[in-house]
């Protein structure tokens, strides 16, 4: 499995989870990842630590769930994950799998309607 469809997953599930819960997501996925394809141990942990908690941060100030935040910043979370893990950065890959991010969201939401309620539904403050 690609590391950076791996990293829509984590992307995807640090929009519907809260802050603790997303970010040992975010870590397990990327030792797992690591002991599977024969990585660096840790390696994509770090990565997929900094695109969540970005994701995090930037969650409490913005609607995570629009397009107009979700689609740069995917772009932007491919970027720094490909620069960290120093992996060549194709542009027109890394807009497919932005583009991807617009199924698997809803997707996530649809399959796990009780994360719906601890992280995107919460009120935004004015």
């Amino acid at each position: 499995v690609p590391a950076r469809l791996i990293l829509l997953v984590v992307l995807g599930v640090s929009l519907l989870l809260p802050e603790k819960q997303s970010l040992v997501f975010a870590f397990l996925a990327g030792l797992i990842l690591d002991l599977v394809a024969g990585q660096t141990l840790g390696l994509s942990s770090f990565g997929f630590l900094i695109v969540s908690l970005f994701t995090s941060l930037y969650r409490r100030k913005f609607r995570a769930q629009h397009p107009a935040y979700l689609l740069p910043f995917t772009f932007f979370a491919l970027w720094l994950f490909s620069e960290i893990s120093r992996q060549m950065f194709f542009w027109q890959s890394a807009l497919l799998n932005t583009l991807l991010i617009l199924i698997f969201l809803p997707l996530l939401r649809f399959c796990f309607p009780g994360w719906v309620k601890a992280g995107l539904q919460l009120p935004l403050k004015p």
